[in-house]
């Protein structure tokens, strides 16, 4: 029984992942290369929500331009709060018609 429940958690924990990942990827900017599933080692054994943000590559001179400017990763980083603001709201209110 103890693996059913475990599966339970994780199956509802994926589903949560899933709609911030959704949530954020409507943040980031046009070179969006959009929301993938893996079993990502870092994300392993989390018991929250959980994602993996790639905001660029230092191979792309673009990207690597953006990740050094501190404009940028402030804008990003008011982008991202915002859509974690907006995942929450969304989750507590999801849980009061549920209730």
């Amino acid at each position: 029984t103890g693996e059913i429940i475990k599966s339970m958690v994780t199956s509802a924990r994926i589903g949560q992942s899933s709609k911030l990942a959704l949530q954020l990827s409507g943040e980031i900017p046009s070179n969006n290369r959009g929301v993938k599933k893996a079993p990502f080692y870092v994300l392993a054994g989390t018991y929250m929500p959980s994602v993996l943000l790639e905001l660029g590559f230092i191979s792309n001179p673009e990207d690597f331009k953006n990740l050094n400017s501190d404009q940028w990763l402030n804008d990003m980083a008011a982008r991202l709060a915002g859509a974690i603001a907006k995942y929450l709201e969304k989750t507590e209110r999801s849980k009061i018609y549920e209730g």
